[in-house]
């Protein structure tokens, strides 16, 4: 799609930052500038926590998520490189270690042309579900001045939709920035 959640004020469900390249960041880190005028709030889960959760309730599931997934690259890449990467949610190297964003598997699949097969929806799906329940993720307001730094393999973040001030000058602004 070459449009990345992050560039608008949609609702972003858990992720890993860069979770569709080779060498995702190590951290990632969040300074907030300006707070949206509502809404935007910040949310992060632990994928130790989550990977946990999920083996004790689907068992059955759990060994998709150590396959190939398909992941849309969103148009970062050189010329002559693929446009999708593919490559496990979990992995052990070491220790456990994530690899998430529903958005660019969809979109990877999209891409492809192809359906994401039952097993890998339906892992998918119970994961999306799983990170609904209140007692697993974490949820504060990013206020001006403040920054928030995660372990980018082992901590997944997202936010809720905002409404922007209709001031470009006074819009929520946040700098990103990858180790």
């Amino acid at each position: 799609s070459g449009v990345r959640p992050d560039k608008t004020n949609i609702e972003i469900r858990f992720h890993n930052d860069n979770a569709y390249n080779n060498t995702p960041p190590d951290y990632v880190g969040l300074l907030a500038i300006r707070a949206a005028a509502a809404g935007g709030r910040s949310r992060v889960v632990s994928f130790h926590t989550a990977h946990n959760r999920f083996a004790a309730r689907h068992p059955e599931l759990l060994p998709r998520f150590y396959e190939p997934f398909w992941f849309d690259r969103q148009r970062e890449f050189f010329p002559g490189e693929s446009p999708v990467f593919a490559a496990p949610v979990f992995e052990r190297a070491g220790e456990l270690k994530a690899r998430f964003s529903a958005h660019q598997i969809r979109g990877g699949y999209a891409l492809k042309g192809e359906p994401i097969d039952n097993r890998g929806a339906a892992a998918v799906e119970a994961l999306l579900r799983l990170f609904e329940e209140e007692d697993l993720a974490v949820d504060f307001d990013l206020e001006p001045g403040e920054m928030q730094f995660v372990d980018n393999r082992a901590v997944g973040h997202s936010r809720t939709a905002f409404v922007d001030d209709p001031d470009p000058l006074r819009r929520r602004r946040l700098v990103r920035l990858w180790l």
